[in-house]
C-alpha cells in the first residue's frame, strides 16, 4: 500500500486519532487506544474495501504507528467498518442549530 499519509486529528495520553489518506484522497479514519499490553483500534473505510486492502492497511498501521509508539504491544485488535462521514458535531454547531431552529446540529467540517 503505497503513498499513505497519516494526519493526526487528536492525541491523548492513551489514544490517537488519524485521517488516513492515499495521495489527496481520504481512505479511512483510524482510532488507536493503548492499554498496558494490547492496542485496540477502530478503522472506518470511506469505501467498501477488499479483504486484501484491509490486511495491507492494518500491516502498515502496525508498522508505522503502533510499533513506533514505544508502548508494549502483545496484541493489536482492530474493528473495521465501511461508511461515510455524515458531519462533524461539536458544541458550536449544536448551539447554532438550536438558535435557528435546525434539528440535526451537524456541520460538514470540510
Amino acid at each position: 500500500m503505497q503513498g499513505l499519509q497519516y494526519d493526526r486529528i487528536y492525541r491523548t495520553p492513551s489514544s490517537e486519532g488519524y485521517l488516513v489518506s492515499r495521495g489527496d484522497e481520504p481512505l479511512a479514519r483510524l482510532e488507536l487506544h493503548f492499554t498496558h499490553s494490547i492496542v485496540y483500534g477502530v478503522l472506518i473505510f470511506e469505501h467498501e474495501p477488499a479483504e486484501a486492502e484491509i490486511r495491507d492497511l492494518l500491516a502498515r498501521v502496525d508498522e508505522d504507528l503502533v510499533w513506533t509508539a514505544s508502548v508494549p504491544r502483545d496484541d493489536l485488535v482492530v474493528t473495521v467498518y465501511a461508511g461515510r462521514e455524515l458531519g462533524v458535531f461539536d458544541d458550536a454547531a449544536r448551539a447554532t442549530a438550536r438558535g435557528n431552529g435546525a434539528t440535526n446540529g451537524g456541520s460538514d467540517g470540510r
